[in-house]
C-alpha cells in the first residue's frame, strides 16, 4: 500500500492510482499548506505583494483554495509583522552588515588602544624629561 503523508491516506500501490492521487487538487492543496509553514517572511511578502485581497477570506474567514488561492490572505497587521521579521532576519544573516559591524568594533578598539598608548607614552616622556632636569 502507498501512504501519502500530506493527505494522511493509504492508497493501492499501483502507478495509475498514485498518479491520479498526486495530480488531484486536494493533494496539491494539502501539499502547498504543508510547505507554506516553512516559508521565510521575505518569500511570503514577495509572492503576496502583487495580489489583491481575497474577498471570501476576509468576509467569511475561510477560503476553499487555501495556499493555492490567487488572492492575498494577509491582513495589514500580518503584513507589517512579516516586514519586521524579514528585516530582523536580514540584519542577522547579512554577511556584509556583520562584517561592517565587526570592522567598526575593531576600529573602535584599535583607536582606544592607540589613544591610551599615546597617553601613556606622553606621560612617561614628560616624567623622563622632568627627571632629567
Amino acid at each position: 500500500r502507498y501512504y501519502c503523508d500530506y493527505c494522511d491516506k493509504h492508497l493501492a500501490n499501483n502507478a495509475s492510482q498514485r498518479k491520479s492521487h498526486l495530480c488531484s487538487a486536494g493533494h496539491a492543496k494539502l501539499k502547498a499548506n504543508h510547505y507554506a509553514k516553512f516559508r521565510q517572511p521575505d518569500e511570503i511578502l514577495l509572492t503576496d505583494s502583487g495580489k489583491k485581497p481575497c474577498r471570501n477570506y476576509f468576509n467569511t474567514g475561510q477560503c476553499q483554495f487555501g495556499q493555492l488561492c490567487k488572492f492575498s490572505h494577509l491582513t495589514d497587521a500580518e503584513r507589517y509583522k512579516l516586514v519586521d521579521q524579514a528585516a530582523k532576519l536580514k540584519a542577522q544573516q547579512d554577511p556584509v552588515q556583520l562584517l561592517c559591524q565587526a570592522q567598526a568594533a575593531f576600529d573602535k578598539w584599535r583607536n582606544e588602544l592607540q589613544s591610551s598608548s599615546n597617553t601613556d607614552f606622553v606621560a612617561s616622556g614628560a616624567n623622563e624629561a622632568a627627571n632629567a632636569k
